[in-house]
């Protein structure tokens, strides 16, 4: 569904494994790490049911017991986790980070909560698909080269009655959570970027 945004959609896990406990748990999903090898998290999780061919990067992908699904993608050299995406399935589901619930959470909510609109990149700003108007919105971690990235959807129908695609009402809702490391964002998405002046590292527990 956001196939511009995100490396390869996927599943995993039980739902209860998927909620990541405070400090550096909370810069995880499911159990992985950004910047940890695979093959130490990997250890006590079921096998990925799929996955892309390797080349720079390594996708593995599982579905969720509750709809949803995560990606996982590793740097092929190191073998290193450097970017994990859940998505959500349209209909509210918590997702794995504290206070972040797909399908429900809005992007006034999270702007509220982090106190700032953060930063994105120019190739990930806002644009139309399938009906939709998406938009991804980065975020700086405490203590950690770790971003979260948040994608939110809006009818592009209701997004019109709102004053048209360049009028931002917040309204987005959420329909993916990503963490990342900076430098595979750089790679992706960037270099280029918009910062909002009051952009500062957040804490996720």
């Amino acid at each position: 569904m956001i196939a511009r945004i995100a490396v390869c959609v996927s599943r995993l896990l039980c739902v209860a494994s998927l909620v990541a406990a405070a400090g550096a748990r909370a810069q995880a999903i499911g159990g992985f790490r950004i910047g940890a090898r695979y093959a130490d998290d990997a250890a006590g999780h079921p096998a990925p049911d799929g996955g892309g061919a390797p080349g720079a990067y390594l996708p593995r992908k599982w579905i969720l017991p509750n709809g949803t699904a995560l990606s996982l993608t590793t740097d092929t050299g190191s073998g290193r986790i450097v970017f994990i995406e859940q998505d959500g399935t349209g209909r509210p589901v918590p997702s794995a980070l504290p206070g972040l619930t797909l399908g429900d959470t809005t992007l006034r909510d999270i702007r509220i909560r982090f106190g700032s609109n953060g930063f994105g990149f120019n190739s990930t700003g806002a644009f139309e698909q399938n009906g939709e108007l998406l938009a991804a919105n980065c975020y700086r971690l405490v203590g950690s080269d770790a971003v979260l990235a948040v994608v939110t959807g809006q009818d592009s129908a209701v997004r019109r009655q709102d004053g048209g695609v360049g009028v931002d009402t917040g309204r987005g809702v959420l329909h993916a959570v990503i963490l990342s490391d900076r430098r595979t964002l750089d790679r992706l998405w960037g270099p280029d970027e918009e910062r909002d002046p009051s952009e500062r590292p957040v804490r996720l527990d």
